[in-house]
């Protein structure tokens, strides 16, 4: 499958990361295709800046979660998981969140 097809270009794609627990640490990684072929190293990236065991993204509402790269839309907002539950402390900021919808199996991301 081509980057392009993927959503995924040369220059990569930028997406926010919070902290479980913590709107005030906030991470910027540039997902792109030549460091990033799978959605496992692009939760080893987040893992290695945020310094924890990253199980899981998460949209900023908590309801949805991100299982591949193709969910990932540029200049997002998403919530780095391990292990606990999740913690609603308000991950809205003047960025844009991007919120996942799922009808009949097809997942679409609406920003707002």
């Amino acid at each position: 499958m081509a980057a392009h097809e993927r959503g995924i270009n040369m220059m990569g794609k930028p997406v926010y990361l919070h902290l479980n627990g913590d709107n005030f640490k906030r991470k910027r990684i540039v997902v792109n295709q030549r460091e990033m072929r799978s959605f496992d190293s692009f939760l080893n990236a987040a893992a290695t800046s945020f310094r924890i065991p990253a199980r899981e993204i998460r949209t900023p509402a908590g309801r949805h979660r991100i299982r591949n790269l193709d969910d990932l839309e540029r200049d997002c907002t998403y919530v780095v998981m391990g292990r606990e539950r999740f913690k609603n402390v308000g991950y809205v900021s003047s960025l844009s969140v991007c919120y996942l919808v799922r009808i009949f199996g097809v997942s679409y991301l609406i920003e707002m």
